[in-house]
């Protein structure tokens, strides 16, 4: 079996256990649930999979090498400046969706006291960057290396944003995925990634604790058109700048000597069957909502 048809499946696999099992244990206690999900339907499985496919150490494997403090410094700022971005991105799709009169926008627990708080920067901030980390930038992207680094960042970005099971919430994940996707790639490296993707959920978690403190109520799920309009505009100026931020530090970043990945496999069409069942719940999901 190649590498990417055992990736799709696999990717299948954690789907469905993620929609059946994660999700049951979510609705019962989201505290509990998300423990659940991410170290037993993410992180486990990244390292058994991994464990089962790889040819060099499986620390090699998934990319836990060294890397310079000039790099973790780096990735905390590019992550800073590719948030604006995610938010228009997530911005847009939403602004399109209201448009067609779909405006139930999917709420995310906040934290609601400052204990909570800090429990939430762990379990929402800190374990999905190691969790989630490893399993996309560290075992999907290795699986799917041999179609090019181009290819590959992308390809395991849309696995990323796809996991996620929420349209709404598609393009933020899609533009971080290929961020931490990049930077993992040219560091040869994974944690700049997990520091990264760490960062951005404690970000989202805490304007969430405060808007949520601010409004003393929970946030609307339904966002005003002209609301959304103003957002826009103003995320679309700021993604802008941010672009060209994240690009000058890209180029700041200490590269991978030996980094060499060509394209080197041709992949059958019926290898991504399970991904477009995996789309195909997705839709049925966004149907549903």
């Amino acid at each position: 079996m190649k590498k990417s048809t055992a990736s799709n499946s696999i990717y299948l696999l954690l789907a469905v256990l993620f929609l059946t099992v994660g999700v049951y244990f979510q609705k019962k206690d989201i505290d509990t649930g998300l423990i659940i999900t991410e170290y037993m339907i993410i992180f486990l499985p990244a390292l058994i999979f991994s464990f089962a496919f790889k040819k060099e150490k499986l620390k090699e494997f998934l990319r836990f090498n060294k890397t310079s403090f000039k790099n973790i410094i780096l990735a905390i700022f590019i992550t800073l400046f590719t948030y604006p971005i995610a938010v228009f991105g997530n911005l847009i799709i939403i602004s399109i969706l209201n448009f067609f009169g779909h405006n139930n926008v999917p709420q995310v627990p906040f934290a609601n006291s400052d204990i909570q708080y800090v429990w939430f920067l762990f379990l929402m901030g800190i374990t999905p960057g190691i969790c989630e980390e490893t399993l996309f930038r560290g075992f999907f992207l290795r699986m799917n290396q041999d179609k090019g680094m181009k290819k590959s960042i992308l390809y395991t970005a849309f696995l990323f944003a796809l996991f996620h099971f929420n349209i709404y919430n598609f393009m933020g994940p899609f533009i971080l995925g290929i961020v931490f996707g990049y930077m993992t790639i040219i560091t040869n490296s994974i944690y700049p990634s997990i520091v990264g993707h760490a960062i951005n959920n404690s970000i989202a978690t805490t304007l969430g604790y405060f808007v949520l403190n601010k409004n003393g109520s929970n946030i609307s799920s339904e966002i005003p058109l002209n609301i959304i309009l103003f957002q826009i505009i103003f995320y679309g100026v700021l993604a802008i700048v941010s672009f060209f931020m994240v690009k000058y530090l890209f180029k700041m970043i200490k590269r991978n000597n030996n980094l060499t990945i060509e394209s080197i496999e041709k992949d059958n069409i019926f290898s991504y069957i399970p991904i477009v069942i995996c789309i195909f719940i997705y839709m049925y999901i966004f149907v549903k909502i």
